[in-house]
């Protein structure tokens, strides 16, 4: 199944193009994506979040839910894709997700095929997908994970921040010293690595409010079933 998938940016969703149109989908969201569900094909297309209003022709609508709305419509009508899948940073808002499924509601019901969707929220941010699996961190890098979560206490991911006022607690800063560490950039390439080496089954327990639910949407929208 050929999908489009909607990130933040590089890192989520793969470099982009030089003007707003789909890119080929990488990064974690589209690694992770085809880990729960390797239905997804490889030579699916990507958008950023901020790409789709450049796209939408009305370039009137607002917010998350209409962005949703507008990608699942692209994705079905104007590139014949056969589902989407949008991941945004919760950044504490604990709202996020019910509007982006607001949006994918009202997606669905103007697409006139059969058209697959899920949702999610990384809580707080796309990062804690990549913490949250210290093992794969420590595979990349040639290291052991105790070295890896040296840095970090596992079971915090979900909780960093950031625009934290302690680094420590900010996850950007965390990866790029974990990285640092071994002579390696925090970069799209690294965490796409870490990615195709986690363990789906341990990141669920380790991000029960994030990616466990998206991984199981994932499972019922596009199998296996």
């Amino acid at each position: 199944m050929r999908v489009l998938l909607i990130g933040e940016g590089s890192h989520d969703i793969g470099p982009p193009t030089f003007d707003p149109q789909p890119r080929p989908a990488a990064g974690v969201v589209s690694t992770l994506a085809r880990r729960v569900s390797p239905a997804i094909s490889k030579d699916s297309l990507a958008l950023a979040w901020t790409e789709i209003s450049n796209l939408d022709p009305k370039k009137r609508k607002r917010g998350l839910d209409a962005k949703v709305e507008t990608a699942i419509v692209l994705s079905a009508m104007k590139y014949g894709l056969d589902g989407t899948v949008c991941v945004a940073d919760q950044d504490r808002d604990a709202t996020r997700l019910s509007t982006m499924e607001e949006g994918q509601s009202r997606g669905l019901n103007l697409v006139r095929q059969p058209h697959a969707a899920a949702c999610g929220v990384a809580v707080e941010s796309i990062e804690a997908w990549t913490l949250g699996a210290p093992e794969a961190i420590a595979l990349v890098l040639g290291t052991d994970a105790a070295v890896v979560q040296s840095h970090y206490r596992l079971r915090d991911v979900e909780s960093f921040y950031q625009h934290s006022g302690k680094s420590d607690h900010r996850p950007k800063d965390i990866l790029g010293r974990i990285a640092a560490a071994k002579h390696w950039k925090d970069s799209s390439e690294f965490r796409s690595a870490v990615a195709e080496h986690t363990d789906v089954a341990a990141l669920k327990q380790t991000c029960p409010r994030g990616f466990r639910p998206f991984a199981e949407k994932l499972s019922a929208a596009f199998g296996p079933r």
